[in-house]
């Protein structure tokens, strides 16, 4: 049986000089204790779609594969994304196994669609919807495809590494795929929106609401949601914090084989 989970999912600044929190927190089904991972750690992900204003499709590439180059040059995770230049111009959101990066430049909704089952908040800067396969005899749920939409409806994105955006955001397109790249790798927020999604990080204690005190030593992490950040998003590039790191490679250990891997 296939389901469907969908990780909202906002960018985020380079952090602040506090403590290490030691823990992250994997993506889970709602009600189900198991978490997400990918079938194989070796993906590759297609780029395309209809571009803002002042980008090329060749800007386009370059910044997603030096996000997705810096998740996969963890050296101790097995975690591998390549990136290609997408074929279908009118690429869709769909379990086609098919990872896949796009602007939204018509309508800010999952494929363009604003009616309420598919319309996204204006406030979030990317949305990464992931498929996958659940059998109830695997430790894991399997991610099988992963989406990733950018809203280029209520935000203005640069092609360099420099910020542009409206009075309230300053997005950095860098730093937002990095976030979301996150999500296609199986990681949650280390922060709960809301009490429903109080998820426990890998020391078994449950996550904080985003809006804590007691949250505040998260910010240091890239998974943090920006909605809850008072400073403007992504002034700088964005990187893995040690956590993201101690995370992929425990989960996708550098001489892990998975069920669809060559030994």
């Amino acid at each position: 049986m296939r389901q469907i989970a969908v990780c909202w999912c906002l960018a985020v600044a380079v952090l602040t000089s506090v403590q290490p929190v030691h823990a992250y927190v994997r993506d889970r089904l709602d009600g189900d204790p198991r978490p997400l991972k990918l079938r194989s750690p070796v993906i590759t992900v297609a780029v395309g779609g209809t571009l803002p204003s002042g980008f090329t499709s060749s800007d386009f590439l370059r910044i997603v594969r030096d996000a997705a180059g810096r998740w996969s040059r963890v050296s101790c995770s097995a975690i591998r994304i390549a990136v290609r230049q997408d074929a279908d111009p009118a690429a869709l959101v769909a379990d086609d196994k098919i990872f896949r990066v796009m602007f939204r430049t018509d309508a800010w909704g999952r494929n363009g669609k604003t009616d309420a089952g598919n319309r996204y908040d204006p406030k979030m800067m990317a949305v990464t919807s992931v498929f996958v396969k659940n059998s109830k005899f695997r430790k894991t749920v399997t991610i099988v495809d992963a989406d990733i939409e950018i809203n280029a409806i209520n935000f203005t994105w640069s092609a360099s590494d420099m910020v542009a955006g409206d009075t309230q955001y300053a997005p950095n397109l860098k730093a937002t795929l990095l976030h979301e790249f996150g999500h296609v790798v199986g990681l949650d927020h280390p922060c709960a929106e809301t009490t429903r999604e109080r998820l426990s990080d890998t020391r078994g204690i449950i996550k904080p609401l985003c809006g804590d005190p007691q949250s505040r030593a998260l910010k240091q992490t890239l998974m943090y949601p920006d909605f809850h950040r008072a400073e403007p998003a992504c002034m700088n590039p964005a990187k893995l914090s040690e956590d993201e790191k101690r995370a992929v490679c425990a989960i996708y250990p550098r001489h892990w084989v998975g069920p669809y891997m060559r030994r």
